[in-house]
């Protein structure tokens, strides 16, 4: 009776079995007109999210997790193909031990420009010349001063038409900071004051010692639950590192940019931290800035962060002008952290642990142009890469699954535009208005979606 039962229950197994094996779909894809190959094309499996690129000869391969599934295989100036696979039976008559060759058609239609809808200048009747701004909750907090008295800055927190509700008076205001996680801070010469805004109102939270917010907290660009990630910045940008921190104090450089650390990474200390993968941080006692407490800021960087410091951030480079700065920023996005890398000309994805997921190529008319910044609309959760030009601002949304350029907004009213951001389809940027005109101002663009 034994044997009987495990005879069934092997029977019952043993289309299961084969689950946990390793299932991957191989191919190239091809242009219809010309039988070329195409290369930099984005293959999809939105069943787990995880994709891939073809490469120079059109190849690919992607691995199945579950059934059903679809891959879905996109590029610029090509129409989709998807590729439904409802169940195991499927996959082995169709893709199993076999190279699959996929025809995209060409597109006829032209990526889409963004028609301008309404422009607003913000704070017209206020006589404020605004020098920062950023937004909060759907309010705009912005530092500015008042008929021309530069040495007197006031914070203005205004509704998202610039009216103004409330205004803080700092002595000696510098500038004013939003971290990654939407804290406001204000500077001074040498005290942080973190704001906070309710019912209308603008208020002091918290107060910090100025050295504390910028060794330890700017640097932060990513933060989880059991992971911290710091992006640190070269003096001269020629080398970018992105670390990322887990809950045992175990640090590791995950990513790192520029050709210069790369040559130079041998004299310094992060040789050591290459080798062995991770470092633990045991950290001296901690300094709390005088007037600060223990909230959830101290509480959240100053356990790791002095060890790190002194292990890499205090490493020596020789000063070098032949190497060219590199550029890039990351975002937290659908539980994943994003790195848009300018000179790679790629987005790099990492779960939250820091391992690199994937590389995903742009794929853009306008690539060989460096982009001078990227923004991303938390709202709708669109991605945009900005390009400057002498005579307009042009920005191009990408998707991030795949890098493909979506559709372009073009500003040719407006030269050398400052400080832009994107919130609910709408463009923010604070610009002059005239050659002469001191006082700037900030402008709000709606964009609307075709």
């Amino acid at each position: 009776m034994t044997h009987v039962r495990f005879i069934l229950l092997l029977s019952v197994l043993t289309p299961f079995l084969g689950m946990g094996q390793q299932l991957k779909i191989s191919g190239y894809i091809t242009d219809n007109e010309t039988n070329q190959p195409i290369a930099g094309a984005s293959v999809m499996n939105l069943g787990s999210e995880k994709g891939t690129i073809s490469d120079g000869q059109g190849k690919f391969q992607i691995a199945l997790d579950s059934f059903p599934t679809n891959i879905i295989i996109r590029c610029l100036g090509f129409n989709n193909d998807t590729l439904v696979i409802q169940n195991r039976t499927d996959f082995d008559h169709i893709y199993n031990n076999r190279t699959i060759t996929v025809v995209l058609t060409k597109r006829i239609t032209d990526i889409p420009t963004v028609e301008i809808k309404a422009i607003n200048r913000l704070f017209d009747r206020e006589p404020y010349a605004i020098i920062q701004f950023l937004l909060s909750r759907d309010q705009i907090i912005s530092l500015g001063y008042l008929n021309g008295n530069e040495f007197r800055k006031e914070v203005l927190l205004s509704d998202g038409n610039g009216k103004i509700k409330d205004k803080l008076q700092l002595k000696n205001l510098d500038k004013i900071y939003q971290d990654c996680q939407g804290n406001v801070f204000a500077f001074t010469s040498d005290t942080v004051y973190q704001l906070g805004h309710r019912r209308n109102r603008i208020q002091i939270v918290d107060t910090f010692d100025r050295n504390f917010i910028e060794n330890y907290i700017q640097p932060v660009c990513s933060v989880t639950d059991s992971t911290t990630f710091i992006h640190f910045i070269s003096p001269l940008r020629q080398y970018e590192n992105y670390f990322v921190i887990n809950h045992q104090n175990l640090a590791s450089i995950i990513y790192s940019l520029g050709k210069f650390y790369q040559e130079e990474r041998k004299q310094s200390a992060n040789e050591e931290a290459n080798r062995n993968a991770a470092f633990p941080i045991i950290l001296p006692p901690v300094k709390i800035p005088p007037g600060a407490n223990s909230g959830p800021i101290v509480e959240a960087f100053c356990k790791f962060y002095e060890r790190l410091f002194q292990s890499y951030f205090k490493a020596e480079f020789r000063a070098r002008f032949d190497y060219p700065p590199v550029y890039s920023r990351m975002f937290r996005f659908k539980g994943k952290q994003l790195v848009f890398n300018r000179e790679g000309k790629c987005i790099a994805w990492f779960d939250d642990s820091g391992k690199l997921e994937r590389e995903v190529p742009f794929i853009t008319k306008v690539k060989e142009k460096p982009f001078s910044s990227v923004h991303f609309d938390a709202k709708t959760d669109r991605f945009y890469l900005q390009f400057d030009d002498n005579q307009f601002t042009e920005f191009i949304e990408i998707d991030p699954y795949s890098g493909q350029h979506l559709r372009n907004v073009r500003i040719n009213s407006f030269k050398h535009i400052e400080q832009c951001c994107f919130n609910n389809d709408r463009l923010y940027f604070l610009y002059q208005p005239e050659i002469g005109n001191r006082l700037k101002k900030v402008y709000s663009i709606s964009i609307y979606t075709q």
